[in-house]
């Protein structure tokens, strides 16, 4: 099993990276708008430091989905980078123990934000499509967040 699949996603925000930063760190907006289409989010953690927990719950029509990570490396207005594991999965689709990379970077350009997400180490394509899908969501939801 290769530990090399990676996505990358790229948006363009109208809003400036000052808001589109504190949109990706701040447990109150990360509420708003982490997760897919369908799904609640019930609570996140967001103890916003190198070395600080990121953690976060959601529940949709399979049952509460969970996953955590520890920040580890954070650049205001540039780059958050963290660990991500799923640790909570209704039993058709239980953790996997994977840990995996997701780092968010944001350049100021004379439309906005230039947005890039890179979700790396997943294990296989399959993962990569599954997680494709839930970050599309997300980021419409985030584009709505910081552009309005």
């Amino acid at each position: 099993m290769s530990s090399s699949v990676k996505l990358v996603l790229t948006r363009r925000f109208a809003a400036e990276p000052s808001r589109v930063f504190d949109a990706c760190s701040q447990a109150n907006l990360l509420l708003r708008w982490l997760g897919p289409d369908g799904f609640e989010m019930l609570d996140v953690v967001s103890d916003f430091r190198v070395g600080g927990r990121f953690s976060f719950r959601m529940r949709g029509e399979q049952g509460v989905f969970g996953a955590e990570g520890t920040y580890t490396e954070i650049i205001r207005n540039e780059r958050i980078e963290l660990t991500w594991r799923w640790t909570e999965g209704p039993a058709q689709s239980p953790p996997d123990g994977v840990v995996s990379r997701v780092t968010y970077e944001f350049a100021a350009d004379a439309k906005g934000t230039l947005f890039t997400l890179t979700h790396e180490q997943l294990p296989d394509r399959k993962q990569v499509d599954e997680h494709s899908q839930g970050w599309n969501e997300a980021l419409m939801k985030l584009r709505a967040l910081v552009d309005s």
